[in-house]
C-alpha cells in the first residue's frame, strides 16, 4: 500500500515538473538546428578536452554551452529564427556540395565532370571516348576530352 502511494506521488511530482517546464518555455526559442549542432560541437570538444587538458579548449566549450543556453532560453524569436534560417541555408549548401564531391569521387574511374561555360551547369560524361562534343540542356555545345 505504501509503495503504490509513493509511486502516485512521484508520478504527480513528475507531471507537475513537466508542466512547469512547459510553462517556463512558452514564448522562448527552444532548441533548433543551430542550437543542436552547436551543442554537439561543444560535446565533441568537451570529450577532446578531457584527453588534451587545454584551458583554451575548455574555455571554448564553456562559451559554446553558454551561447546554446542563451539561444534556447531567448525570447527574441525573430532574431533567433533568422540566425537559424541562415545557418540551415549554409548547411544545406555545404551538404549538397559535399554530396556532389562524394559522387564525383565515386565516379572518378568511369565519368568526367564538366561545367557548361554559358549556364554553369555540371555535366557528367563517360570517360575513355576521346575528344567529344558535350551538349548542355541549355543548348550550348563545347568540345572536351573525355
Amino acid at each position: 500500500m505504501k509503495n503504490s502511494n509513493f509511486k502516485e506521488k512521484a508520478f504527480r511530482l513528475l507531471q507537475q515538473s513537466v508542466y512547469r517546464t512547459q510553462r517556463f518555455m512558452q514564448g522562448r526559442n527552444g532548441t533548433d538546428f543551430l542550437s543542436k549542432d552547436l551543442y554537439r560541437l561543444a560535446l565533441i570538444l568537451f570529450v577532446i578536452s578531457l584527453f588534451i587538458r587545454n584551458a583554451v579548449l575548455s574555455g571554448i566549450v564553456t562559451v559554446l554551452m553558454a551561447y546554446v543556453l542563451f539561444r534556447t532560453l531567448s525570447k527574441n524569436l525573430g532574431a533567433r529564427q533568422r540566425e537559424n534560417a541562415l545557418y540551415c541555408e549554409k548547411r544545406r549548401i555545404f551538404l549538397s556540395k559535399a554530396a556532389f564531391e562524394k559522387r564525383k569521387w565515386d565516379d572518378r574511374k568511369t565519368y568526367r565532370y564538366y561545367v557548361c561555360p554559358s549556364c554553369g551547369r555540371k555535366l557528367r560524361v563517360p570517360k575513355g571516348r576521346g575528344k567529344i562534343e558535350v551538349h548542355c540542356p541549355c543548348g550550348n555545345s563545347f568540345d572536351r576530352k573525355s
